[in-house]
């Protein structure tokens, strides 16, 4: 899989371009098996170009579903990231993983990492609200967003 770190390490520009790293990430996922995937974006994280980096973390939470340790990983690892960009593609890796099991069935993870001691893991759940209202499950239930922001997690 060092190809596919060298590939992205030539198409990346050197300025930041979410467009493209969220591109990769979903042809990486689309052309691979969810195992491929699970061998492939810790590589991409270790890498030094932090775009890199994003692509690895788009596609931990594209595969949270089926490997639980990818979750964690995002939780764990992503959450401790200093780099406020690759936070950002936390909160949309998570959105993701939510977006896959459906955002119903997500919301013990939601409310779990809505009272997490780290900024980070509340600011990535919260993040996603902003877009969450457009989801079907919260346009149609528009209370259970509400007071997960307000903190009441008894929904």
């Amino acid at each position: 899989m060092n190809h596919y770190v060298q590939y992205l390490s030539e198409l990346i520009p050197d300025k930041d371009s979410l467009k493209l790293v969220k591109t990769e990430a979903k042809k990486l996922y689309k052309e691979h098996t969810a195992q491929e995937c699970y061998e492939i974006y810790p590589i991409l994280y270790q890498s030094d170009n932090f775009q890199i980096q994003e692509v690895g973390v788009f596609l931990a939470g594209y595969i949270a579903d089926e490997y639980p340790e990818a979750l964690t990983f995002l939780h764990d690892t992503v959450s401790l990231h200093e780099s406020w960009k690759v936070q950002e593609i936390l909160a949309m890796a998570f959105d993701n993983y939510c977006a896959k099991i459906g955002y119903e069935n997500a919301l013990a993870t939601i409310r779990e990492w809505f009272a997490d001691k780290s900024a980070n893991i509340r600011r990535a759940a919260s993040e996603g609200l902003r877009v969450w209202t457009s989801r079907p499950y919260f346009r149609e239930h528009p209370e259970v967003a509400v007071k997960l922001l307000a903190g009441k997690f008894l929904v």
